[in-house]
Parts: C-alpha cells; structure tokens; sequence
C-alpha cells in the first residue's frame, strides 16, 4: 500500500509533507489558541538515512528524560476506542481502590466482577487498544522508561500512561 503524503500547514506560509497518520497525530495534539513545541521523531529524524537515524538516537535519552510530556499516539480512533477508554479507566480505578483498602489478589478480582462486567465486550475492547501497533515495536520501551509524564492518545481520546499500567494490573490479578 502507498501512502500519499499530506500537505500540514505549520504556519501561514508555510508547509510540510507528512503521512495520513502524521496528519491525524498533528491535528488531535494541535491544540485551540494555543502555540505548542512538538518533538515528532518522524518530522525530526531523516526515516529514510541510516547515517542520520544512528546519529539521532545516542539523543533519544536526553529527548524523552527532558520532555514534559511524552504522547504516545496509537492512531485515529476506530469502533473499539471508546470502549477501550472507558474500560481502562473502569478496570484502573477498581484496581486502584482495592489497592488503597490493602486487598488481596483474590480480593481485588472478586472486587473487579462486582464493579465492572469484566465481561467478553470489555475484554475485546482492551484487547483492541492493547493490540495497536506502537505495543509491538521494541524501541518504544525507551519512551517509557525514560519519560516523566507519558499519555497514550488514540483519536480523539487519551489516557494516562499510569491508568492504563493499572489496568494492565487488574487484567494480570484477573488471570
């Protein structure tokens, strides 16, 4: 499949060749009124240069350790989005709570079907979130580890980095 490329107005005059992705990370994160600074990797880095590629990434630590805030961006929202939100969001405070009263495991997941469904529609819609693509790649895990504030953005919506870690929890105490 080609990608045509967009053209992304930065300002007046001015403009950009970016990916149909690129152009819906750009306009979810542009934000009413409001001048913001974007470090892009795919706008900033060379793709297509080996050379400049090996140059930039002895840079990615200082990049994501320094960032106020890092956005992973999972792509345009699709069916299961929503859902997906709503669920983490559930299944993260149930865990959350039950932690904060010193639950035990087998506490915590009797807690999650009394407080949630926790039922197939549930469990699809965080399958769909988790399954995106940016789960797969291995370098991502050095956005994690070295930002301070991460906020996962699907379309539309986003959720916390810590939100979501939680939910993952509820889902591993879950079985």
């Amino acid at each position: 499949m080609t990608l045509t490329p967009l053209l992304f107005y930065l300002q007046m005059y001015r403009q950009l060749l970016v990916t149909p992705n690129l152009m819906l990370a750009l306009r979810a994160l542009q934000l009413d009124n409001v001048s913001r600074t974007l470090w892009i990797d795919g706008l900033c880095i060379n793709q297509h240069s080996c050379l400049e590629k090996s140059s930039q990434v002895p840079l990615m630590t200082d990049i994501y350790s320094k960032a106020r805030k890092v956005v992973i961006w999972l792509g345009e929202e699709d069916y299961w989005t929503y859902g997906s939100i709503r669920v983490i969001n559930r299944w993260a405070d149930i865990y959350a709570n039950a932690l904060k009263t010193g639950a035990r495991q087998s506490e915590i997941l009797e807690k999650l079907k009394e407080w949630s469904t926790f039922d197939v529609e549930e469990q699809a819609c965080f399958e769909a979130f988790a399954r995106r693509a940016w789960f797969t790649r291995a370098w991502t895990f050095q956005e994690l580890c070295l930002s301070q504030d991460i906020e996962i953005s699907c379309g539309r919506y986003a959720v916390p980095w810590a939100v979501f870690g939680d939910a993952c929890a509820a889902v591993v105490v879950a079985g």
